[in-house]
């Protein structure tokens, strides 16, 4: 019996591999730095770079001011999402059908409805005789204004924070190729977390851009999702729209001879009277034709 294989053997055990501690806490902290990366620049982190250079300076400034803004207003646009969900009962995802359910109830009785986005964003609503005051009406009248002018402000404000992106990553390349010249004088040590700076606000304006983008993209077709769930012919029901489109046919016909309606001496009516008009040319001629015969005879005379 070999006796290593005993029960009653205490024999040494062979010891378990196990990983060095130091390799662990290596793979560890590169792994906090960001996958074999670079450590995370000070801008990257949300801490505004202090050079003592105040280009430099107020450039990283604005870059953490315009990635504050683009965050706030993704905030916002989430917020008035679920604003408008729980006004009308419903999640996030069903709030439009619910909306769309509600306008078409609405236009049964009475109420309609059209969300008009340019120039200005506001609900137009036409009720007649017997429709409901209040109650639903009002509250889903509200709630969509409210959403519809909200979002369209963030559609604005996003757009005015991708133009200010685009125009300080310009200023960050004109930057970072002008640090050998503007900063000749100063310490290697200082030019290398400059231009260390530099590069990693391109990484916060690419994230910036990002932000606002999503935030118009949502924006816009919360927008665009409302006015077709609402949209029950108000506009069609009201007197000014259908007024205001008849300066379409004049222009029409300004094509074709705007120059000949002061001398038809009737611009009000011109298309009721083309007949009686086309006459009245006609006879004005012949009366200037009668002088031109007699001149030419009392020329001949004159010699």
């Amino acid at each position: 019996m070999n006796p290593l294989r005993s029960r009653g053997s205490k024999g040494p055990r062979p010891a378990r591999p196990r990983a060095p501690l130091a390799a662990v806490a290596i793979a560890i902290a590169l792994a906090t730095a960001g996958c074999f990366g670079r450590a995370a620049t000070k801008i990257e982190a949300g801490e505004s770079p202090s050079t003592g250079e105040a280009a430099y300076d107020d450039f990283f400034t604005a870059v953490l001011k315009a990635r504050d803004e683009a965050k706030k207003a993704e905030e916002e646009e989430s917020a008035a999402r679920q604003e408008l969900a729980r006004a009308l009962g419903a999640d996030a995802d069903a709030m439009i059908d619910k909306a769309a359910e509600r306008a078409k109830k609405l236009h049964d009785y009475g109420v309609l409805m059209h969300l008009q986005l340019l120039p200005s964003t506001r609900l137009l609503v036409k009720k007649s005789g017997d429709a409901p005051e209040g109650g639903d009406a009002e509250s889903l009248t509200r709630s969509v204004e409210t959403a519809a002018g909200k979002s369209m402000a963030l559609a604005r404000r996003v757009a005015e924070i991708g133009a200010q992106t685009a125009k300080l990553d310009k200023q960050r390349v004109e930057l970072r190729e002008g640090t050998a010249q503007k900063l000749e004088g100063a310490p290697s040590g200082k030019r290398a977390e400059i231009e260390k700076e530099l590069d990693g606000s391109k990484a916060v304006l690419e994230e910036t851009s990002g932000t606002s983008v999503r935030v118009a993209g949502a924006a816009s077709r919360l927008l665009v999702d409302l006015a077709r769930a609402v949209e029950t012919g108000a506009t069609d029901a009201e007197g000014p729209p259908p007024t205001e489109a008849c300066p379409p046919p004049s222009a029409k016909n300004a094509k074709k001879g705007a120059a000949s309606l002061p001398r038809g001496r009737a611009p009000k009516p011109p298309a009721s009277q083309p007949r009686a008009s086309a006459p009245a040319p006609a006879a004005s001629p012949a009366p200037a034709a009668k002088p031109a015969r007699k001149g030419k005879p009392s020329d001949d005379f004159e010699p």
